[in-house]
């Protein structure tokens, strides 16, 4: 049986063979070609991901001499589309495209070239008639599968100035000074090796890309489209290649680095595999490509196993891990997207190295979903939060630490959202562990580098620990005392402490980062600026600052200020509930066509309507920067953009794009345009939904006791007019603390005098009131019995009773404030209506 499909293969195979190479035979003749057509992969463009894409071309099998006539035309009448012909060599300077319609069109060129029919995307497939003749050559081709030494001997034969390999994933276009090297290729033996090759490293890309062809969801679904490669002699640099949209080059007149294990042409390809996620935070144009290129080529490189290859490799980590700890965690830090590419290659690997390869296909699977939801922006979102979701989501760890540290750029929500989900938190090894035995602990987990990410749990092995302490760095201690601060390992508590001071003990603890889970007030609400403790020494400390929040971060907008491309080259983020206004600038050339003249302005004026600071972006040779001002309400912004379709306000459409002055004023509700006039109340609205939906879609935060998510949702509203304000209240009343606004409680009317709210809830935990001069104390009683003192804040006069819920209060109670004198003597008594 095998014999007979062999034989019928090699008919077939001859078949083929006698098409392709038979022209000069049977010349003049008219040949019809019924082209394949490609499914429109939206949902990949939508998330920017080109994976060669528009490099896909069908060859007509033939190679078109200098100054001779193609005569060519499309006879599907069914078919409606443009149709396009490149003629390509191994030069783009000698190149050609041309257009192919219904009537016959003569194609001709100065230079020799191979015709190619530009792949078509629609729902009919071109059908193509030409006209073969004498002066034309037949391309040879290579299919990945076909007998090596038949391919040879044709092109020997025909002297032909290219030849065509083609496989299921690639097509490669080489030109005949390669053909020798091609013979003898010093990483492959045979065309068929090569093929083999470059099938497993695109398999292995989409795998990482979590793409398939037949997929459970539809966002992953893969389209069987060919990479193009090729020579391109006026493709400047040595030993440097390209990747465009039309197809990827090797610079210079041949593709040598394409027949090789070069980590050049895997490089170029993984071009292919990124996405619309690059966002000025945390750029990765030459980065994020080479996930994939290390991948594949680590799968495949044969590693020198000798004492000698090992000891090289030891030396080379060694100063890689180096280089980038003096970035890292020296006084010369710099942020991570200030480090340079290659160490931002390897700072990704680590995150790869900890959630193993399903954190990328994760990443990339949910970013589709993310990318084709409705109102999606890509710059709305920052890469690094998009990282610790989604590599955090595939493992189970919480990278926030390793971002922190590395001065990456995250939002509060997403580094919220990863500890209410109980991930474990990781840090790089150098963080936990002495100094003096870091490597003795990096040999013994078998750790490439002491900067690879590890969890408490990895860290038992080494059997370390120390003592720890947390400061609380609070103005007001009665807004957390009596309170909790529980310490956590992932989902497991490892200790639950009552607050009654600034310092909080917590005995000894393994080596290793914890999560930190604590209050963030009770009649007053803060930001927190730090939620993980590092056990590294014998002895450990910890701070965590309290600063005071009125307003919350849902109020804050970024102006995004987009170029050439659409890229982000600078944002300007109003942070009024900080007082501050962030300025970054990125990008050297935002738009190359305005060349040295002003392609942007930022200026803040002050109440006065002075300008306090004056920002101004050419579109070449642009000072990349990063600036703090100091702003309020009333505060204006006035910007100038040459192209003011290019100005975006991030979740608002407050843009006069006829105009290329744009005002805004700064208000507590958001940024108001005086020339658009438009409403911020109705912006901000729409943003509480928003924040509201995401905690109702997070069972962890909607639950937790502490939530920053929640207050800030809460702090919003506030923000908001009657009725509107009651209404949102009411509305996520299960959702927003329940809170007690000491500024709004009504004042005693006498120093002896206390006030209370008139009613009590069982499910209330705390509450709070004012107190005369003259109270020194204030108890709460229920049935005559002392359920508990308050807290007392003398600054403001404000008493606090917490943690009520685990008082035993019942319904039936007769419940009272009683408040006392110096002498400790009753001055003034209210009593509660109990509610459930």
């Amino acid at each position: 049986m095998k014999k007979l499909k062999m034989a019928v293969f090699l008919v077939i195979l001859l078949a083929i063979t006698c098409v392709s190479f038979s022209m000069q035979a049977n010349a003049d003749e008219i040949k019809t070609m019924k082209l394949y057509k490609l499914e429109n992969p939206t949902w990949l463009n939508n998330a920017g991901l080109g994976k060669g894409i528009g490099h896909d071309k069908q060859d007509l099998g033939i190679i078109l001499p200098a100054n001779v006539e193609l005569e060519i035309r499309q006879v599907n009448p069914k078919f409606t589309e443009n149709l396009g012909m490149a003629l390509l060599n191994d030069d783009s300077r000698t190149e050609k495209n041309v257009s192919i319609t219904s009537s016959w069109t003569k194609v001709s060129h100065t230079f020799t070239t191979v015709p190619f029919i530009y792949t078509t995307f629609g729902s009919e497939a071109p059908i193509i008639e030409f006209k073969l003749t004498n002066a034309m050559k037949a391309l040879p081709n290579y299919m990945q599968g076909d007998a090596e030494a038949d391919f040879f001997k044709d092109w020997d034969s025909t002297d032909a100035e290219f030849a065509l390999i083609k496989s299921r994933y690639f097509q490669i276009l080489v030109s005949e000074k390669d053909k020798a090297y091609m013979k003898k290729m010093p990483h492959f033996k045979t065309i068929s090796e090569l093929c083999d090759y470059y099938t497993h490293a695109f398999e292995k890309y989409n795998e990482l890309a979590g793409l398939s062809f037949t997929p459970e969801n539809p966002t992953d679904k893969n389209i069987p489209n060919k990479y193009f490669m090729k020579a391109d002699k006026s493709s400047v640099g040595s030993n440097y290649a390209y990747y465009g949209g039309s197809h990827t080059a090797a610079s210079g007149d041949t593709v040598e680095p394409f027949l090789s294990t070069s980590l050049l042409a895997l490089h170029e390809i993984g071009h292919g595999y990124q996405g619309a996620f690059n966002d000025g935070s945390f750029t990765t144009n030459e980065v994020w490509n080479m996930l994939y290129a290390w991948t594949y080529n680590n799968s495949v490189w044969k590693k020198d196993t000798s004492e000698a290859g090992i000891a090289a490799a030891k030396s080379a980590q060694k100063f890689k891990d180096d280089t980038m700890d003096e970035w890292w965690h020296t006084t010369d830090k710099k942020p991570v997207n200030d480090w340079g590419d290659y160490p931002k290659q390897e700072y990704l690997l680590l995150f790869l190295e900890k959630s193993g390869d399903k954190g990328l296909t994760t990443f990339n699977q949910e970013y589709r979903k993310l990318a084709n939801t409705k109102g999606f922006v890509a710059n709305e979102h920052y890469l690094l939060d998009l990282v610790s979701k989604y590599f955090g989501q595939a493992s189970g760890f919480d990278f926030t630490p390793v971002i922190q540290t590395s001065g990456g750029v995250m939002s509060k929500v997403q580094q919220e959202e990863n500890r209410a989900k109980g991930y474990t938190a990781v840090a790089p090894l150098v963080e936990l562990v002495p100094a003096s035995k870091l490597e003795t602990i990096q040999n013994l987990l078998g750790l490439k580098s002491y900067l690879n990410f590890v969890d408490t749990e990895q860290l038992a092995k080494s059997g370390l620990s120390g003592t720890a302490t947390i400061h609380l760095d609070i103005d007001d201690l009665a807004q957390v005392k009596g309170q909790y601060l529980t310490i956590k390992n992932g989902k497991k508590e490892v200790k639950k402490v009552e607050i009654t001071g600034k310092d909080i003990s917590l005995g000894t603890l393994p080596n290793g980062i914890y999560t930190i889970d604590a209050p963030t007030g009770k009649t007053a609400k803060y930001s927190l600026d730090n939620y993980y403790l590092r056990v590294k020494e014998t002895t450990n400390e910890c701070t965590i600052k309290y600063t005071p929040k009125t307003m919350g971060s849902i109020v804050n907008q970024t102006i995004q200020f987009l170029g050439i491309g659409d890229g982000q080259f600078s944002s300007a983020t109003v942070k009024l509930d900080q007082g501050k206004l962030a300025v970054t600038t990125n990008s050297t050339t935002p738009h190359d066509y305005f060349a040295d003249v002003v392609y942007a302005k930022l200026e803040v004026l002050d109440t006065n309507g002075a300008v306090v600071y004056t920002k101004s972006m050419t579109g070449k040779n642009n000072v990349v920067d990063k600036a703090e001002i100091d702003i309020k309400a009333g505060y204006k912004l006035r910007i100038y953009h040459a192209e003011p379709g290019r100005l975006k306000v991030n979740g608002a459409n407050i843009v006069d794009t006829s105009k290329q002055i744009n005002t805004f004023i700064i208000t507590n509700k958001g940024l108001v345009n005086e020339s658009l006039k438009n409403n911020p109340e109705e912006n901000l609205i729409t943003k509480i939904n928003e924040e509201a939906a995401k905690i109702q879609a997070n069972t962890s935060i909607a639950n937790a006791a502490n939530s920053e998510m929640k207050d800030d949702v809460w702090l919003a509203i506030q923000q908001l007019s009657e009725p509107t304000k009651t209404q949102l209240l009411e509305k996520y009343a299960e959702l927003i603390p329940e809170i007690e606004v000491a500024e709004e409680m009504e004042e005693p009317y006498l120093s002896i005098s206390i006030t209370a709210p008139s009613k009590l809830s069982l499910a209330k935990d705390s509450f709070s009131g004012k107190y005369g001069a003259d109270i020194v104390a204030v108890k709460l009683l229920a049935e005559g019995r002392i359920v508990q003192v308050a807290t007392l804040n003398p600054i403001n006069h404000t008493y606090t009773f917490s943690d009520l819920i685990s008082k035993r209060i019942r319904f039936t109670d007769t419940v009272s404030i009683i408040g006392y004198d110096a002498r400790g003597s009753e001055m003034h008594q209210l009593e509660l209506e109990i509610t459930q």
